[in-house]
């Protein structure tokens, strides 16, 4: 209310104008966010793919343990 009165006092007759002014502005400022944040998914999503790409997925498969297992004595009194 306070900012409806201030703007009739400040700009009068032109306040329709300028209401306008603001309100495009809010909108080009929203497309650029738009377009902003498709640009970051779409470069997050090309480096998913790449790193998904880089690593297959059977790497686990690959790998198996070194060396032999542990096997406690079977003779041994504990004293």
């Amino acid at each position: 209310m306070v900012a409806l009165i201030l703007g009739v006092l400040f700009f009068g007759k032109d306040l329709p104008n300028v209401v306008r002014q603001i309100g495009s502005a809010l909108l080009e400022f929203r497309k650029g966010i738009n377009e902003w944040k498709e640009v970051q998914q779409k470069a997050d999503s090309g480096s998913k793919k790449r790193e998904s790409a880089a690593v297959p997925p059977d790497v686990s498969e690959r790998f198996e343990a070194v060396g032999t297992k542990f096997e406690p004595p079977t003779d041994w009194n504990g004293g």
